[in-house]
């Protein structure tokens, strides 16, 4: 949980990395594989390229990874993580809680169920839609951030993505492309 606390206020706050994760040395032009997951992160995933790969504990079990669309400016984390044994239910409270108690300027604008199938699988999780105004992209500007939340086998896979407002149209599609095409591993 600590990893998508700290997802959420880089979301916000470029300040929020002082003490946090630790760089994972990835080559550019190859897949990087979570090695207890065997959650593959290629470094291109529909319009979206992989920037960065992220450890938070000593382990590696505990990452996330860096995609930046091509097109309209979005951005996406994926974290992926143990669940500390708090459930799906109650873990998507947290986040919720620690985002409004870190950002109160945040506005949550829908909660909802989410499902995401991929293949013959159906993983069922929370999604949130917040908006707020910072620098992003360069500029101040009202701002978008989506956060999804799934568990599979003992993990947590949480997705951040936030986009400009004013970029809004189309952006549906294509976050759904590149949540479609990075394929949650069946081990």
């Amino acid at each position: 949980m600590r990893r998508f606390i700290l997802l959420l206020m880089l979301l916000l706050s470029p300040i929020a990395l002082a003490a946090g994760p630790t760089t994972v040395p990835v080559d550019a032009s190859k897949t990087y594989v979570h090695a207890p997951t065997h959650f593959e992160f290629p470094t291109h995933v529909a319009t979206f390229d992989r920037v960065n790969v992220y450890r938070y504990d000593d382990d590696g079990a505990d990452i996330s990874v860096g995609y930046n669309d091509t097109i309209v400016g979005i951005i996406a984390t994926v974290y992926v993580y143990p669940d500390p044994n708090i459930g799906l239910d109650a873990h998507f409270e947290q986040i919720k809680d620690q985002i409004q108690q870190v950002h109160p300027s945040f506005k949550l604008l829908k909660q909802e169920k989410w499902t995401l199938t991929q293949k013959d699988h159906e993983f069922v999780g929370h999604k949130a839609v917040y908006s707020y105004t910072d620098a992003f992209l360069g500029k101040k500007q009202p701002i978008i951030s989506q956060a999804y939340l799934i568990k599979v086998k003992g993990n947590f896979i949480a997705y951040r993505i936030s986009f400009p407002e004013d970029q809004r149209k189309g952006t549906d599609a294509l976050i759904q492309k590149f949540i479609d095409k990075l394929t949650i591993p069946d081990s």
